[in-house]
């Protein structure tokens, strides 16, 4: 199995939309992508809590079966419109990619 794991901070404002709102907007347009692309395993969204200076505002989980399917899922046309909006909206971005 491949994890594949996605910190982001999100600007105060971007799209004319404030932080919160561009946080509802990203959540909800990852959390429609496993009806959307099969190669999807397990996919998880979560808002952090904490507010601490080393959090993140985001964060995905997502499962593969393999490299291959990460690939897939990556170059896929639905990911590609999430992640145009992403990176309007965020200021940082972290990933991890790991095997087990």
């Amino acid at each position: 199995m491949v994890t594949h794991i996605v910190f982001w901070r999100f600007l105060d404002e971007a799209n004319g939309q404030d932080r919160e709102a561009n946080l509802a907007r990203v959540s909800s347009a990852l959390q429609a992508l496993p009806a959307l692309i099969p190669e999807i395993e397990t996919l998880e969204v979560g808002r952090d809590f904490n507010r601490s200076g080393a959090a993140f505002d985001l964060a995905l989980y997502t499962r593969f079966a393999s490299r291959e399917h990460l690939a897939t899922y990556q170059a896929h046309p639905e990911h590609q419109k999430v992640k145009d909006l992403v990176v309007a909206v965020v200021a940082e971005t972290a990933v991890v990619d790991y095997e087990s």
